[in-house]
């Protein structure tokens, strides 16, 4: 039994999508397994897969397993796979785990007779030799996950901050990982409730309601963002709307600086942070004022949508 409390855990994110089909990643979901193949090879080092792009997502795995803290991992089966139907189990759905403080990685492989071996890191030898003389198809490198919970996809809202890797760290969504393990929502009210992709989603509605012309020039929300430079960008009646989004407390000078000497011609600059403040030619906008302002109008079922978990 971990010791560590859940709301001290950091997320991470795993992806079932190697060698071996819809069967077997559906297996290794009901047995809470983080697997990752990457060629026949007993080895956590992604430098022994040189011609494998991605490997060194083995070294995360191993690197966050040997910890001393504990992880809750969101574990998924690849949507490109057909899952057999005498199994319990879907695509949009995920698993969420613990992977325990100083988990030892392993090397296992599934052998004709359905069973699976299993090889504790440090036995590379045995386990590739052991693999060798078995007939098994693929030799897998895992991490397994305790006190799993399975969470149903309508419950699932964070699909598209996911990311396409086997293993991955992934702490900005700590706070709706551990929601979803404890099947408790979040406060919609509270601007630490939001990851930073849906915090600059609604600073960009609360830029609607402010600018009924407003028109996006460009998408909004961290990973499918199309612009290094600010956050939000778009125009309302000639006049270039520009904002960037602290999810934190203060104003960044550096930021303002930026908002200010961004671009040539008319523009109004926003900048949205905890607790407001105040700078010259740029708006500073306190965040619980956006969500208290969204809450008061058709956006509140987005609020209730994003922080919802149960």
């Amino acid at each position: 039994m971990v010791q560590q409390a859940i709301s001290e855990m950091e997320a991470t994110c795993a992806f079932l999508g190697c060698s071996g089909g819809g069967d077997r990643m559906a297996e290794f979901f009901e047995l809470g397994w983080v697997v990752g193949h990457y060629k026949n090879k007993a080895s956590f080092d992604g430098d022994d897969y040189p011609e494998e792009r991605g490997a060194n997502q083995l070294n995360k795995m191993r690197k966050i397993a040997e910890s001393s803290d504990a992880y809750l991992c969101s574990l998924r089966v690849g949507a490109d796979f057909d899952v057999p139907s005498e199994r319990d189990v879907s695509t949009d759905q995920r698993k969420i785990g613990i992977i325990e403080p100083k988990t030892t990685p392993m090397y296992v492989f599934k052998e004709p007779d359905g069973n699976y071996r299993k090889f504790p890191l440090g036995n590379e030898t045995k386990a590739r030799k052991e693999f060798d003389e078995s007939g098994a198809d693929y030799l897998y490198k895992m991490v397994p996950l305790s006190e799993t919970k399975t969470i149903e996809g309508d419950r699932y809202r964070l699909n598209e901050y996911e990311t396409p890797n086997t293993f991955s760290p992934w702490g900005s969504f700590s706070g709706q990982v551990r929601a979803l393990y404890k099947g408790k929502d979040q406060p919609k009210m509270d601007p630490t409730s939001y990851t930073s992709d849906q915090t600059e989603l609604v600073c960009a509605e609360y830029l609607r309601l402010e600018h009924p012309r407003f028109f996006p020039l460009m998408e909004t929300g961290g990973a499918t963002g199309t612009n290094m430079t600010v956050d939000i960008l778009g125009v309302a009646d000639r006049t270039v709307i520009i904002g960037e989004v602290k999810n934190r407390e203060g104003v960044d000078g550096e930021v303002i600086e930026d908002l200010r000497q961004y671009g040539d011609g008319e523009k109004k600059a926003y900048y949205f942070c905890r607790g407001g403040g105040t700078a010259e030619e740029v708006t500073v906008v306190d965040l619980n004022s956006v969500l208290e302002r969204l809450s008061e109008s058709y956006y509140d079922d987005m609020l209730e949508r994003m922080t919802t978990h149960t």
